[in-house]
């Protein structure tokens, strides 16, 4: 599954009920105030749709009035969930409570402000329960699966109904504003759109290669996508000759890598078959010293790949030697390359679209880490770290080679482990030896632990609404890009009847857990529950930086929920 980043998402709040992490909105509803958080996928992007996300009714106001919750909102215009079904088209789940206490899952559908909606009404109180939803909609035909496990096997409800109009927003959460200050507080989790293959998933492709007909083959196309690894095979297996022909890329960015693999054959005595495989993405290769990559062959070594870089203007072309089926390192020089215009303009290197090899001969060919080699800015600076944490030995060897200019190398190598030997060679090379050669080799042990307790005695009492930072549940540490962070908080937690609170540990002001809950159902007035609870969280710096990590808590009201007598405390590991 792949699921939406809701801190990508824009927030409108202004109460401050709204709060999220990256799979998760937990809003306060309130139904007197305009609040939602949206994101803007462009004009006409929901179309067809198949959308699974989880809900859950947390509570709400007490009382039999009406109040509601919308979740997964789509429409074209930005507002409240009940202007939507007054005024405009959409499609939105929803929480309900009645007039009267009943409560309800609705499924609006909205045509130009004009709402039809079907319920969901099990009878017993939905509040306290997680619901897991399908929404889809195929031409104008809307419906709303509701199942109560997380496989979706178990179907409580399907509701239906229609709505063609293609929409550009979608909001995870929305109030409904009909001026009632009571709210229905509900968790919002792990939106999918099912836009991108999942790695589980196999996305099958048929091809039409044009070929002779002396010999017959067939091929096979996989592609299979996950969070952000895209892994494409192409094998072409023939019957009369040894014919195959494999295909991989690896992007590891969120950008469309366009990629065209040709196979064609003719000739049938003596059989001659040739591959092509483009990569169309574009480069700036101005100043270049050559490029690179790790090709897989499978000729004999005399037997030559071409390589070309084409730009709108003309390409660049060169040979390689195809070599054995093993990975080896392919550098191409610039000055081994051959310029070929075109119409009388010469290649443009600002503006390289794409790269080219084309080979003649059968068997498996592969290829790996594209690099455009640049030429080396008058200091070159090298940093590598290696963090070993078993209890083996460790050898490592860092080696830098400059065969430049003369010019100042700097190099830098840190190894940091705890209790082992640790064997490590560092060599560097210079080409012009009458230049100079700085280097540092350091190995240090570095895991700090800081322990922060409680020392304001007495009560202390958890702010009703916003979330404020627990007394002395605080520490400031300064990091450098790939430190990282585990922070234990652990407290003895006091919670009135029928109420409840949360608590979550932030960094630099963004909680870097969800938010734990602590509730007492008890109906007695004199039944106050303690609760030990222990919360972790993980923060790994990506830059170097000043980070104040403290603990936040929050309940339902005032007085509702405290901590006595000192009992709370942080631990925190530093890892250098």
């Amino acid at each position: 599954m792949v699921f939406e980043d809701f801190t990508s998402y824009t927030e409108v709040d202004p109460g401050s009920h709204i709060e999220r992490t990256a799979n998760h909105i937990d809003h306060l509803c309130y139904n007197n105030e305009d609040a939602y958080i949206y994101k803007d996928y462009g004009v006409g992007h929901f179309t067809d749709f198949d959308i699974d996300f989880e809900a859950t009714w947390v509570s709400s106001s007490a009382g039999t009035s009406i109040v509601a919750a919308s979740l997964c909102v789509l429409s074209n215009n930005l507002d409240d969930s009940r202007s939507i079904s007054l005024n405009y088209d959409g499609i939105f789940a929803r929480f309900r409570r009645r007039d009267g206490g009943s409560e309800t899952i609705d499924l609006y559908t909205v045509i130009g402000g004009s709402a039809v909606q079907d319920n969901y009404e099990p009878g017993p109180a939905l509040e306290g329960s997680t619901f897991y939803f399908t929404l889809k909609r195929s031409g104008t035909n809307v419906s709303l699966e509701i199942y109560s496990d997380a496989t979706r096997t178990v179907l409580l409800d399907t509701l239906t109904g229609t709505q063609g109009t293609a929409f550009r927003y979608l909001m995870g959460t929305s109030s409904w504003n009909n001026g009632n200050a009571i709210y229905i507080d509900a968790d919002f989790d792990d939106l999918d759109l099912h836009e991108t293959i999942d790695a589980s998933q196999d996305l099958q492709t048929e091809f039409i290669i044009p070929f002779s007909d002396f010999v017959e083959f067939s091929a096979e196309f996989t592609v299979k996508q996950g969070f952000k690894n895209l892994k494409s095979i192409f094998t072409v297996p023939e019957r009369a000759a040894a014919l195959s022909v494999y295909f991989s890329v690896r992007h590891t960015d969120q950008l469309e890598l366009p990629v065209e693999l040709a196979v064609n054959q003719f000739n049938a005595t003596p059989l001659e078959i040739w591959g092509a495989l483009r990569v169309n993405q574009q480069y700036n290769i101005s100043n270049a010293r050559g490029i690179g990559f790790y090709w897989w062959g499978a000729g004999a070594p005399d037997h030559l790949t071409e390589f070309e870089m084409h730009s709108p203007t003309g390409y660049w072309r060169a040979y390689f030697p195809d070599g054995p089926a093993n990975w080896h390192y392919v550098f191409i020089p610039m000055s081994n390359f051959i310029e070929l215009g075109l119409d009388g303009s010469r290649p443009d290197p600002t503006d390289v679209v794409a790269f080219l090899w084309t080979y003649h001969t059968t068997g498996t060919r592969k290829v790996l880490d594209l690099t455009i080699w640049y030429v080396v800015p008058p200091d070159l600076k090298a940093i590598v770290t290696v963090r070993q944490s078993t209890t083996k030995e460790l050898s490592s060897k860092f080696k830098v080679s400059h065969d430049g200019a003369p010019q100042e190398l700097h190099a830098e190598f840190k190894l940091r482990q705890k209790t082992i030997d640790l064997k490590a060679e560092f060599s560097l090379n210079q080409y012009d030896g009458s230049s100079n050669l700085l280097c540092m080799f350091t190995v240090d042990e570095l895991i700090d632990i800081y322990e922060v307790d409680g020392t304001t005695t007495g009560t202390v009492y958890a702010p009703s609404d916003a979330f404020e930072e627990i007394p002395e549940m605080t520490y400031t540490l300064d990091l450098e890009e790939g430190d990282k962070v585990i922070i234990m908080f652990e407290a003895n937690f006091y919670i009135s009847p029928v109420n409840y609170g949360r608590f979550r540990i932030e960094a630099g002001g963004a909680a870097i857990t969800f938010n734990a809950k602590i509730s007492n159902d008890s109906s007695s007035a004199s039944s106050t529950r303690t609760h030990l609870k222990t919360l972790i969280g993980k923060y790994e710096a990506t830059i170097d930086e000043t980070i104040i990590f403290n603990v936040t808590w929050r309940s339902n009201g005032t007085d509702n929920l405290w901590n006595t007598d000192v009992e709370r405390k942080m631990i925190i590991q530093h890892i250098h």
